[in-house]
């Protein structure tokens, strides 16, 4: 399987490397920085445009506390006067993955004490289903206050807005620029960037870095096999809602069979006790008292 789709170079022609993907993101949010700016604007409430002017990416390697600690990358860093953005790409779900992030933004505020530190969490899943496309988080006290010199962390819904987008729902600019992190089809992005200079852009972009054979090697086995393994998954899901679907179908004719041949049965029998009736020489206002027919029905049976 895994041999069949490496080997699939007209799907390769067809698809790019998502944003989804560590590397692409990345070099993507490093690249454009208007794209930087306006997720941030657009996600938390409390920053403009004008705040970003003297915007500093800074490195998104942590340094270690001691020798025995693992190193913590985190996607990007970004410092503007009194805050520090951390922004992340949770490509697909795991367990630990709210601990890793939560180690992130810990560690940022242990060495930035004197900043509001502001996490920004891109979901590549549902985790918050019925919060919608963004959920804010902050810490507040026993009774509910917000400590506002702390930490606030935010998680956009990719999932939310895709389908949104599948199910044909109109999206704002915004939703579209989240949506093109997702997409693999080039036509796809192609069509839904046309008109606009920054979605173009980015789309300029996703098809340059997708082009670019060091990040198809980046683009590690794991993805290729998690990939197969969903067209796999969703291929015998296909096949077996077939044969349920035949098997459903099946059981619904046996029972609708039954119910007609009892109609039937029941239809002739009552045929053959107004016969009966009529040989008898029982009249036929009487007959039609005792049946519930009608008197031209009864005649047909006659």
């Amino acid at each position: 399987m895994l041999k069949t789709y490496i080997d699939d170079l007209e799907r390769r022609k067809r698809e790019i490397i998502p944003g989804t993907s560590d590397t692409i993101f990345k070099k993507l949010f490093t690249t454009i920085d208007k794209l930087v700016k306006e997720v941030i604007v657009y996600v938390v409430e409390d920053i403009k445009m004008e705040d970003l002017r003297e915007m500093k990416i800074i490195s998104n390697e942590l340094p270690k506390e001691n020798i025995e600690e693992k190193g913590k990358i985190s996607d990007l860093v970004i410092e503007i006067e009194n805050k520090i953005i951390n922004i992340e790409m949770n490509k697909k779900y795991y367990k630990k993955i709210i601990k890793k992030n939560n180690s992130y933004i810990t560690k940022i505020q242990s060495l930035y004490e004197d900043k509001i530190v502001i996490q920004i969490n891109i979901d590549n899943y549902t985790l918050y289903k019925e919060e919608g496309e963004i959920v804010k988080f902050e810490l507040r006290s026993e009774k509910g206050i917000i400590d506002k010199s702390f930490i606030k962390k935010y998680h956009v819904n990719l999932e939310v807005i895709y389908k949104k987008y599948y199910n044909k729902e109109k999206l704002t600019r915004m939703e579209k620029i989240f949506l093109m992190l997702k997409l693999v089809n080039k036509k796809e992005l192609y069509n839904l960037s046309r008109g606009d200079e920054l979605m173009e852009r980015i789309y300029d972009e996703l098809i340059k870095l997708s082009n670019d054979k060091r990040n198809l090697l980046s683009y590690s086995k794991e993805e290729l096999y998690l990939m197969c393994a969903k067209e796999e998954g969703e291929n015998e899901g296909i096949k077996k809602g077939r044969i349920q679907g035949l098997e459903e179908g099946r059981q619904e004719g046996i029972h609708e069979g039954i119910k007609e041949g009892i109609e039937i049965g029941i239809a002739r029998k009552e045929n053959e006790i107004i016969r009966n009736m009529l040989k008898d020489n029982l009249d036929i206002n009487l007959i039609s008292k005792y049946t519930g027919l009608s008197k031209s029905e009864i005649e047909l049976v006659k």
